[in-house]
């Protein structure tokens, strides 16, 4: 009699043991509530073409924003122009390009690749601005809290916590290639800073610094 309770009562253990466990790992294995994905960044190639009669310096600026903000690489300009008219030239058109560069490189766009196209038939000449475009998108399978940006509040069920800062993060990043990160760099980079650590190491004294007075005598 006893030795049945015995058995009876480590069979009950064994089993709530199996049950504790089945539940311990089932909590393990519960899908997360966070955001597990990280901030994406989107390479487009970006094309706009804009008409030399509707060519203003505020469009040149708007070009040059858009390059500083999410561009990278050179930028490749086209300046279209009919062979058989001749209101514009290939000379002309040449000289409008380098005119479009000197305006962009006043705007801070110093790597362009310019060159003139030949089109029969065009009807009217046009710049081509062309270079890689990069833009920070919200991660995956995110979506905003309810009620950010609309008057509906009603809950999501599948909202992962942290979708929304991530994504106003995304929205106000300066420079969405930045997000790619550095190319390993040179060796020559390497050796630069090595040899600046050298002098401090071996305790080399810097030469001293040359002040300037308010006269302007030294």
């Amino acid at each position: 009699m006893f030795l049945s309770d015995l058995i009876n009562k480590t069979n009950r253990i064994f089993l709530l043991s199996l049950c504790a466990g089945a539940a311990a790992s089932c909590g393990m294995y519960a899908p997360s509530h966070f955001s597990e994905n990280k901030i994406r960044v989107e390479e487009e190639k970006n094309v706009q073409e804009v008409a030399l009669a509707d060519l203003t310096p505020s469009v040149l600026q708007g070009v040059a924003a858009h390059y500083r903000k999410h561009g990278d690489g050179p930028l490749s300009l086209s300046v279209s122009y009919d062979p058989h008219a001749h209101d514009l030239t290939a000379m002309g058109a040449s000289e409008k390009a380098a005119s479009i560069v000197a305006a962009l490189r006043e705007e801070g766009v110093v790597d362009v690749d310019a060159r003139i196209l030949p089109v029969r038939d065009a009807g009217q000449s046009s710049a081509i601005f062309s270079y890689l475009s990069y833009s920070a998108l919200p991660p995956e399978d995110c979506t905003l809290m309810a009620g950010l940006e609309s008057h509906s509040a009603e809950a999501d069920e599948d909202y992962k916590l942290g979708c929304s800062v991530n994504t106003m993060f995304a929205r106000q990043i300066a420079r969405p290639k930045d997000l790619k990160g550095r190319a390993n760099s040179d060796v020559s980079d390497g050796r630069r800073a090595a040899n600046q650590v050298e002098v401090y190491r071996t305790g080399v004294p810097n030469d001293p610094l040359g002040g300037e007075s308010a006269s302007g005598s030294e």
